[in-house]
């Protein structure tokens, strides 16, 4: 399996690390909306479900972020099979 090919200069990583900071972001957002929704329908105690909501959704959004964000700024992460990275 090819390994994915980023772009060496700086500004490349940037735009796209960018881009996928935001797109995560919404879809995360997507995906709490509808964990809430079906949460609210199947919990008549829907107020304890807050602390739990706030640590789900803080780990839904910072560790991917974090993971892609050390795959593509540091070359050591990267899972390669060649030499010449």
């Amino acid at each position: 399996m090819p390994s994915l090919k980023l772009p060496h200069n700086k500004v490349g990583r940037l735009l796209i690390n960018i881009a996928f900071i935001v797109a995560w972001y919404a879809l995360s957002e997507v995906t709490m909306d509808f964990l809430v929704e079906i949460t609210r329908l199947s919990n008549l105690e829907y107020k304890a479900f807050g602390v739990i909501h706030t640590v789900i959704d803080f780990l839904l959004i910072v560790i991917p972020i974090a993971i892609v964000t050390k795959f593509i700024w540091f070359k050591k992460s990267r899972i390669t099979t060649s030499m010449d990275d």
